[in-house]
């Protein structure tokens, strides 16, 4: 039986979130979150690319296909959504949920 992600112990949100990135991974993608929303009783992915998406990007929809993904592994009374959020770097990404995925990206030199 599937249980509701406890926000304490989010262990099946890691678990299932990074089985869900696998082959969905792109060259621009700067980090991807997922949290759940104990208030609302919602799982949110958020997403952080570097630069505008690809028109192919857009239609293949990959936050989507991550989202369905997680989905598919928890019970259908729990809200879902997910966010798109353009950040170039250097920028610095600030979020409060769980990452599942980061790529390396060296510091910015601060003396510059």
């Amino acid at each position: 039986m599937m249980n509701i992600p406890n926000p304490k112990i989010d262990s099946d949100l890691i678990l299932y979130g990074n089985r869900a990135c696998l082959g969905e991974i792109r060259p621009n993608m700067r980090q991807i979150s997922i949290q759940y929303i104990e208030a609302i009783n919602t799982i949110q992915l958020r997403i952080y690319y570097d630069k505008p998406l690809t028109q192919e990007e857009i239609d293949y929809d990959v936050s989507g296909t991550i989202l369905t993904e997680i989905i598919s592994d928890f019970p259908q009374e729990l809200e879902y959504r997910d966010e798109v959020v353009m950040l170039p770097y250097p920028n610095r990404i600030l979020d409060n949920g769980i990452c599942i995925y980061r790529r390396y990206e060296p510091s910015p030199d601060l003396n510059e």
